[in-house]
Parts: structure tokens; C-alpha cells; sequence
């Protein structure tokens, strides 16, 4: 009798998620998705509300003018970016990863060490990458290369010029060269 009942309360559950599964339309999907996106919009209304200061630190030259903060709540400054520059962290984010072959990130490595280097301008010697290794996701110390212009030299009054990106983004990718030809 007790198998019974709990194949009948199967059953009806099965049936459940069956009649939800049909229920649930691309319409509704895109809806709930929406929805939940919602949550987490950081208006510019809000993001001025908070004010210009912050009580986080750091010891990069760049510190945290207004400008910086700003950024950084608009979006226009990554928020991973910002945790290197207070917790010399980074996540390597690997959700989708085959946990047989090594960390898909391994190969952006290069690049992300030029780019510690120019957030933190030696105020650092390494940032902590937080990495999957096989199943398991460990610290991995990965040094902050120098030699590249600063975030304190393209972040100047809160907007660096076009230009100085440009410049910044190809000493990063070693293409100085390659800029010149541009222009």
C-alpha cells in the first residue's frame, strides 16, 4: 500500500511539472526573464543618489576620485575591474566549462596580467585569479605586468579621451605599432 501511494504521489508530481512545462510559453520565459532583470538595474537616479564617496580603499595611484565611482555604478567602469583594484581579486567565472580540459581562461591570462598592471601601477606585484582547476576552483597568484600607461594617466578627470584609450588598449594587446599605422 505504501509503494502504491508514493508511485500515485509520483505520478501527480510528474504530471505537475509536465502540465507547468506546457504552460510555460517562450512568451512567459521572456517574461519571468525581464522581470527578474529588473532586479537588479541600477538606475543613474539611484546610482546619484549614493553620492560621489565610497569608504572602499585602495593603494593604487588612481584612488577613488568621484569620477571613478561614478563609473563604476553607471556600469562604464567593470565592477571585476574594480574588485581587482580593492581586493587584488579576480573571478574566473567558469560555469560552462568542461572540468577535463584546462580552465577556458588560461589563454586570456596574458592579456588580464598587462590589464592588472595598468589598474594597479605597482601598488601590487600579483592578483589573486580565482580559477578552476579540474572540479575544484583555487586562488592562483598572477603577476600585475608593468611597463604599460596607468589607470591614474587614462583616467583623467573621470573620462579618459578617446585617444588615450585607444593608446592604453593597444599597448595592452603590445600593438603600439599597429596604432601608429591607424593614424
Amino acid at each position: 500500500a505504501a509503494a502504491a501511494a508514493a508511485a500515485d504521489k509520483a505520478a501527480t508530481a510528474a504530471a505537475a511539472v509536465v502540465e507547468a512545462a506546457e504552460s510555460f510559453t517562450a512568451d512567459k520565459f521572456k517574461e519571468a526573464l525581464a522581470a527578474s532583470l529588473k532586479l537588479y538595474v541600477l538606475t543613474p537616479k539611484l546610482a546619484n543618489s549614493l553620492g560621489a564617496t565610497t569608504e572602499l580603499t585602495t593603494k593604487a595611484p588612481v584612488g577613488f576620485p568621484p569620477s571613478l565611482i561614478q563609473a563604476i555604478r553607471e556600469g562604464r567602469f567593470d565592477p571585476r575591474a574594480a574588485n581587482v583594484l580593492v581586493q587584488g581579486a579576480f573571478w574566473c567565472v567558469g560555469q560552462v566549462e568542461d572540468v577535463e580540459s584546462p580552465s577556458c581562461w588560461l589563454i586570456s591570462r596574458p592579456l588580464r596580467s598587462k590589464l592588472y598592471g595598468m589598474i594597479l601601477e605597482g601598488s601590487a606585484e600579483s592578483v589573486n585569479e580565482y580559477i578552476r582547476a579540474g572540479s575544484k576552483v583555487a586562488p592562483e597568484a598572477v603577476a600585475a605586468e608593468a611597463g604599460l600607461p596607468g589607470l591614474s594617466k587614462v583616467w583623467k578627470e573621470g573620462k579618459p579621451s578617446p585617444a588615450e584609450r585607444r593608446a592604453a588598449l593597444f599597448a595592452a594587446l603590445g600593438e603600439e605599432d599597429l596604432q601608429a599605422g591607424l593614424q
